[in-house]
């Protein structure tokens, strides 16, 4: 009983609850959605894509992402984990324009995201300045977004896995954070055909 291969879409989408996703034979727990649904189910803000290795083109090459918003009209995220450079403080996230800044703690202007363990991150959008401290806040210049349906299409594709992030995962080191969250439970989309 592991993932199923995309095929026609005829029956229903299935989210495979797995442990390492490296492993497609592992047991998991099945959640059926009328193939006619548009949005995938149990994705939100606050959950981190780990890209997979069906992605090969940069700048989501070995990436994770952390979703910072995701609704009908649809989402939005940083990379954690680039490998692309940019001028201290900032970090890179995304190809996009715009500053988003991750807080540990509550600001004014910032929407809080629920992680992992009942942890919280506070987010901060726009064209920012980066904090006198970044202590307790992470910078981000650019960002990764997709239009309305677009990354339900991508996680129906099995481009991404789905992750609960944690503090530790956000604020923690980068290097190796994508294999981290691989051996740690999630879930992929599949089709059955």
């Amino acid at each position: 009983s592991g993932l199923l291969s995309v095929g026609s879409v005829a029956a229903c989408v299935i989210l495979a609850l797995v442990g390492p996703c490296g492993n497609p034979g592992g047991q998991g727990r099945y959640i059926g959605v009328s193939a006619g649904t548009t949005r995938v189910p149990h994705v939100r803000a606050g959950m981190a894509l780990v890209a997979s290795e069906a992605i090969t083109a940069e700048p989501f090459c070995h990436t994770v992402v952390l979703l910072t918003a995701h609704s009908a009209f649809g989402s939005h995220g940083v990379v954690l984990n680039s490998s692309v450079a940019r001028l201290p403080p900032w970090r890179y996230g995304g190809p996009l324009l715009g500053n988003v800044l991750l807080h540990r703690a509550a600001h004014p202007g910032t929407t809080p995201l629920s992680l992992r363990h009942g942890e919280t991150v506070h987010v901060e959008r726009g064209h920012l300045t980066a904090p006198k401290s970044l202590d307790n806040a992470l910078a981000f210049s650019g960002r990764a977004a997709w239009l309305s349906g677009q990354l339900d299409s991508e996680l129906r594709r099995g481009l991404w896995t789905v992750h609960r992030a944690s503090i530790d995962d956000i604020f923690g080191p980068t290097q190796g954070l994508r294999a981290h969250l691989l051996t740690s439970p999630g879930f992929r989309v599949a089709i059955e055909g």
